[in-house]
């Protein structure tokens, strides 16, 4: 796991948090982001594929959301976004080419399903089970970490 954000949110008791991908605009002025507004992008992705370089580029639009009762407080209260990016560019045992345009739509869903969102206090990358009674949606994505980056809030 990389934490790739972390954030202070004001005290308080919320009972919902929501994480947004969306495409980046010139006007919101994100430091590091240029290619993404240059491609009109979400998600960019380098890599390579049978030794040939590629960037795969998304414009997909992606949600979480996260219900319960969360208290911020002094005491640290975490939220780990996770993406597990081992299984974007499979489709069961058969590797998806990034390069062709026919495998983009099983691309992008399979990076909507990787999406998780949940509560994290001791920052291990899982979810923690506390009686199970956070009111969390634990069929959303994969949450059991692996590889993949995560942001904390």
């Amino acid at each position: 796991m990389q934490k790739v954000l972390d954030s202070t949110v004001p005290a308080g008791t919320y009972d919902k948090i929501k994480f947004q991908i969306h495409r980046l605009q010139a006007a919101d002025n994100v430091a590091g982001a240029a290619d993404l507004v240059a491609k009109n992008a979400s998600i960019l992705v380098d890599g390579t594929f049978n030794g040939t370089a590629f960037q795969f580029a998304t414009s997909l639009e992606a949600e979480q959301e996260l219900e319960g009762k969360f208290v911020i407080d002094s005491t640290s209260q975490n939220i780990t976004l996770n993406f597990d990016p081992s299984q974007w560019f499979v489709s069961g045992t058969t590797v998806l080419d990034p390069s062709d345009a026919a495998n983009k739509l099983a691309i992008e869903a399979n990076i909507k399903s990787s999406l998780a969102a949940f509560q994290d206090d001791d920052e291990s990358g899982h979810e923690n089970h506390h009686g199970d009674d956070d009111g969390a949606d634990d069929d959303a994505g994969d949450d059991h970490g692996g590889g993949g980056g995560g942001g904390h809030h």
